[in-house]
């Protein structure tokens, strides 16, 4: 594929919404309570362990009724 950016035979880049990722990473943390290591809890979830990492950081107290808020920043406070 030439322009394109990518290497041949390499896999495209997945990019998953806001509500997915909180979604991934609750059953990733759900398997973690249940006494998975990181890397086991991340492989049910189709996740690397550096990608679960990452959601961790950037998304670690947002809870679902805080997507709208993302969705839309200009709407007031989401009560």
């Amino acid at each position: 594929m030439r322009g394109s950016g990518r290497k041949e035979g390499s896999i495209p880049r997945l990019r998953h919404t806001v509500e997915q990722i909180l979604a991934k990473r609750r059953d990733a943390e759900v398997a973690r309570s249940k006494g998975q290591p990181i890397v086991q809890a991340c492989r049910t979830v189709s996740i690397t362990e550096q990608t679960c990492y990452h959601w961790r950081h950037e998304y670690g107290g947002l809870r679902s009724h805080h997507v709208k808020r993302l969705k839309n920043p200009n709407q007031g406070p989401c009560d």
